[in-house]
């Protein structure tokens, strides 16, 4: 059964396949998140908004965001990773998974994940490695990859 490493920041993730006969990872899927990337002034508007409010003149101003814009389009890339690594939970796709991103957006990602999903995660490292070229990676997943390669049913049926 295959097993999986998200290597992952607020601007983009990996998912990697672990192939230990060659000591190196398998890119199987990109994610690309330019937002995360963005400056403040690149995510939120100018202009002041409004909001339809009940009543008579049909308008107010638009409430203030509860939280600054990068944490938002954080929290909104955990959220769509989560969907993608559930559907591809319930497609069997992978059988355990080891995520691997810098300590808050790691946080993210956790609190999005659904039950099943997270039973599947079998190791993590509050660690940012989005900038190291995949062929360099190896040394840095070993003890990661090591944990994914022990014996762990972590899928019932």
């Amino acid at each position: 059964m295959t097993n999986w490493i998200l290597i992952a920041d607020a601007a983009g993730a990996v998912i990697y396949e672990p192939e230990l006969e060659h000591e190196r990872l398998r890119a199987v899927r990109n994610f690309d998140h330019p937002s995360g990337r963005a400056h403040v002034q690149e995510l939120v508007s100018a202009r002041v908004g409004h909001a339809r409010q009940p009543g008579p003149r049909g308008l107010a101003p638009a409430m203030a965001a509860p939280t600054d814009p990068h944490t938002l389009e954080a929290e909104r890339f955990a959220g769509e990773l989560a969907v993608e690594l559930a559907a591809a939970y319930h497609r069997r796709d992978f059988h355990q998974l080891a995520l691997i991103a810098p300590p808050r957006f790691l946080g993210l990602l956790r609190a999005a994940l659904d039950a099943h999903v997270a039973s599947a995660v079998v190791a993590s490292a509050a660690n940012d490695l989005t900038p190291i070229p995949p062929h360099d990676l190896w040394p840095h997943v070993r003890e990661i990859v090591r944990r994914l390669s022990e014996p762990n049913d972590t899928r019932n049926g």
